[in-house]
């Protein structure tokens, strides 16, 4: 326990610094770039010494402050749908190729309609576009919608590309989408609760994140907190957080898995 809270204080006592490096390094460059994110994700993965194996890229959209019917809900998913699920730009596939389904389902306090397909060029991936009707007790009635690309990780175009295609739908269909990505990889030996400190520590460092939230358990550790690179912000409690990282240890394939997600990540571990 020591040695967690002085890796910990440690990078505390660090963080001011690489915090103002990282502010002088966002002034050089242009933070708009839908590049960015991607490319701070795989850096921090490279600083961990991990091999990607597979990413997610999702934008939750507000629509509106209604019920809507299955009906309408169906039209909603497949108007996105059909943007979003089009031809990756510059490939010679055509839109045919492109299986979809629809999916509708009904559940307490919730109606969904999911419209999925497969992106061409990448094989094993998954785009989805799900609107849903939330009707909870005590919370204003929402129209949302989530689209999302998950795919195994196999070069770094098509993270890069599908980060952005999601970015521009989702700001096609609202001015202020949240957009999140989350690149999982892993290390060949199962790491001490002290090691997996010390790795996020580093990365977290390598991506100028000032005093960032650290937790830790038997086999996972977490932090999270706020790069000073111009990623986009989300506000936790009374701070904002723009990146999460995480490192799992599995006591059964003795391997660690390591995620890292902006502004948080959004799948499992």
């Amino acid at each position: 326990m020591r040695k967690l809270a002085s890796v910990a204080i440690l990078l505390l006592l660090s963080g001011g610094l690489t915090y103002q490096a990282g502010q002088a390094i966002a002034a050089r460059v242009n933070v708009q770039s839908s590049t960015l994110v991607p490319e701070a994700l795989l850096a921090a993965l490279a600083n961990a010494k991990a091999s990607p194996n597979r990413f997610e890229v999702h934008a939750w959209l507000t629509l509106k402050q209604v019920d809507a019917t299955q009906g309408s809900l169906r039209q909603e998913a497949l108007s996105i749908a059909k943007n979003f699920l089009q031809d990756t730009p510059g490939a010679r596939t055509n839109a045919s190729s492109i299986k979809e389904s629809v999916h509708a389902r009904q559940q307490p306090n919730m109606d969904v309609v999911a419209v999925t397909g497969t992106l061409p060029g990448m094989p094993g991936s998954v785009a989805s576009v799900l609107c849903a009707t939330l009707t909870y007790p005590n919370a204003p009635v929402q129209t949302v919608a989530v689209i999302r690309i998950t795919s195994p990780y196999e070069k770094q175009t098509n993270f890069l590309t599908s980060y952005q295609r999601v970015a521009q739908v989702a700001r096609e269909v609202t001015a202020h989408p949240e957009v999140n990505a989350t690149l999982i990889g892993s290390v060949s030996r199962e790491l001490t609760a002290t090691t997996r400190m010390m790795l996020l520590s580093s990365a977290m460092n390598h991506l100028y994140v000032n005093r960032p939230h650290v937790t830790s358990y038997t086999y996972t550790s977490v932090m999270s907190g706020e790069s000073s690179l111009g990623l986009p912000n989300l506000a936790v409690g009374k701070g904002m957080q723009n990146v999460q990282m995480a490192a799992h240890a599995n006591s059964f394939t003795h391997r660690t898995e390591i995620l890292v997600g902006s502004p948080m990540i959004t799948v499992e571990y």
